[in-house]
């Protein structure tokens, strides 16, 4: 009726034959322990008689709970197989180990010493199971075919991206064991890569198979950096069955940011950049010798959506020129490359009696500042006798000058006259005087045919010594004479004023009138018999002390010496007196 009791007896006489001609047995004994624990350490080791040639464990369940009180000792082999064959019979309600019966008794036997150390697997071969049952390890599953009872089988798997450490299955064999320990699934994971420059690895598993990474580049107080090579990477497993898995690709690498090339350097110029095409570079731009920038002088790589750009093109080296020297009047210029950098101009006089002045400015060169390197002479004539001029000669005639000394006044205009050529391009002269009224009958108006009696007409102007007025004489000569038809609009205007006194009216608003309209005033002092001579007065008409001649010697000074150097004086450059446009 209990095949499996029957066939555990005969076994337990076996062994008990075995051990009987061996030496004496060793076991665990106590009483009402509460565990195996409890027990083994409280209890005693003893040796057991030569007929009890095993070792007994015994449990009994208090009440409903958990708790039960454990029992150890030797026993006789027969008592052993007779207590096992018990234990599953009715004893009483409702069967002995039964673990879910009140004060239910269970009761099982081994050999060998102290092999009732601890909770015996004796128990698993009289319940008819192996325990503990097989459970799914962790990251994997486990199927049974009869769960944990003898004969049963268990096939372990492990989930995807694990990989299983020990035999995939384990059977519950007819002493009460598993054939094997329960199998661990480990995790496959792909090698670790090294830490990228400038590269952020954000893993969503670790380095674990399905781990998915996705890489940035940082952006720190340098410029900014770029990802080259994929921007996500996957471990998978690569089916050798070992832990170890491959990324679906090497990890990307984090390159600058930068411009693309530069712009070239321009043609006759060069580039030279701070630091290639980074971001932050500036490239500036020159020119060769006799060229100059057109354009802007920089660029700069500026970091910017959707990349980062140059601000600037290159600019355009032209050639550099210097302004337009126009004609020269009354002669002509070579030059060997027009206007441009580099090329020189020579200067030649074509018309009779003129000559380059300054003498020395035969030639010049357009420098590499757009300027010449000297300016442009003119082709003149000497001044004397040719300046061209239109010229008012005032005379006063106040009565501190005299009669003879009148005289001597009218020799002194003829022979600043008397220098000069009369013509359409020289000299034109208006002569009057003044006193306290201005003569308006023997004024002489402008004219530049006066070669033939204007020494007579000169001589011919009385004399008539009462007042001085200046002022009054200024605006004559600023009203009627300059306002006339004779005053040529291309010949500058000069007025000469000789006076031996103070004037008696306003000098200063005529005097500034004459310059407002460009005409040039000079004043030549004559030292008075008596008193002094006031030159502030002279300054305030003339505007200018360069303008002030002083005859030091009063009316004997007035010679033809200084009639000549008064006329050089006046005349200055010769080039002032070039009718420009007219050959």
């Amino acid at each position: 009726m209990y095949p499996n009791i029957q066939c555990i007896g005969r076994i337990l006489l076996v062994l008990y034959t075995v051990v009987a001609v061996g030496k004496a047995l060793q076991c665990i004994t106590c009483d009402n322990a509460k565990s195996h624990e409890e027990c083994d350490n409280r209890g005693r080791v003893v040796t057991c008689n030569k007929n009890e040639e095993m070792c007994a464990i015994e449990e009994r369940k208090v009440n409903q709970g958990p708790e039960k009180l454990i029992f150890k000792h030797c026993k006789q082999p027969l008592a052993c197989s007779n207590n096992e064959r018990q234990n599953p019979r009715p004893a009483w309600w409702p069967t002995q180990c039964n673990s879910r019966a009140v004060n239910s008794v269970c009761r099982c036997c081994c050999s060998g010493d102290l092999c009732n150390q601890g909770a015996n697997t004796c128990f698993n071969r009289v319940a008819n199971v192996c325990l503990p049952s097989r459970t799914s390890p962790r990251n994997g599953k486990v199927t049974c075919s009869e769960e944990n009872k003898i004969g049963s089988s268990c096939s372990f798997t492990c989930d995807a991206g694990h990989v299983m450490s020990g035999s995939k299955t384990s059977e519950c064999g007819q002493d009460g064991t598993w054939s094997s320990p329960t199998p661990s699934c480990g995790p496959i994971t792909c090698p670790r890569f090294s830490a990228g420059n400038k590269r952020i690895d954000d893993c969503s598993n670790s380095n674990r198979v399905g781990s998915i990474c996705s890489f940035q580049c940082r952006f720190t107080c340098e410029a900014g950096y770029e990802v080259i090579g994929s921007q996500s990477i996957t471990c998978s497993e690569d089916l050798d069955g070992d832990v170890n898995g491959v990324w679906s690709s090497l990890p990307p690498t984090c390159r600058l940011i930068t411009c693309t090339e530069p712009p070239t350097a321009p043609e006759n110029g060069f580039r030279v950049c701070s630091d290639v095409s980074n971001i932050g570079s500036v490239c500036e731009f020159g020119c060769d010798e006799f060229y100059s920038r057109n354009g802007p002088l920089r660029t700069t790589c500026m970091n910017g959506s959707p990349r980062p750009a140059w601000d600037n093109m290159a600019p355009m080296c032209e050639r550099v020129a210097c302004s337009d020297q126009g004609i020269l009047p009354h002669g002509e210029i070579t030059c060997e490359d027009s206007n441009f950098a580099n090329s020189q101009c020579t200067f030649r006089c074509t018309a009779d009696t003129y000559f380059i002045s300054p003498a020395d400015v035969t030639s010049t060169t357009c420098q590499n500042n757009t300027s010449w390197s000297k300016p442009k002479p003119c082709c003149a004539r000497s001044c004397p006798p040719i300046a061209l001029f239109d010229m008012v000669v005032i005379m006063d005639s106040s009565s501190s000058v005299g009669a003879e000394n009148w005289g001597i006044m009218k020799g002194f205009v003829n022979s600043v006259i008397g220098l000069f050529e009369d013509g359409e391009d020289s000299m034109s002269f208006s002569i009057f005087r003044y006193n306290k009224l201005v003569d308006e009958t023997s004024s002489i108006p402008l004219t530049n045919s006066f070669k033939s009696n204007v020494e007579a007409r000169v001589n011919a102007i009385p004399y008539d010594g009462e007042g001085t007025r200046t002022g009054q004489a200024l605006k004559y000569a600023r009203d009627v004479i300059l306002s006339a038809d004779g005053n040529r609009a291309y010949a500058p205007d000069v007025v000469l004023l000789l006076t031996d006194g103070v004037s008696q009216d306003d000098v200063i608003t005529p005097a500034n009138a004459l310059r407002d309209d460009g005409v040039t005033l000079y004043t030549v002092g004559i030292m008075p018999p008596s008193g002094r001579l006031d030159t502030a007065h002279l300054l305030e008409i003339a505007g200018d002390m360069d303008h002030v001649i002083l005859a030091d010697n009063g009316f004997d000074g007035l010679t033809p010496i200084f009639a000549k150097e008064l006329s050089e004086h006046i005349c200055g450059d010769p080039c002032n007196h070039v009718r420009h446009g007219h050959e």
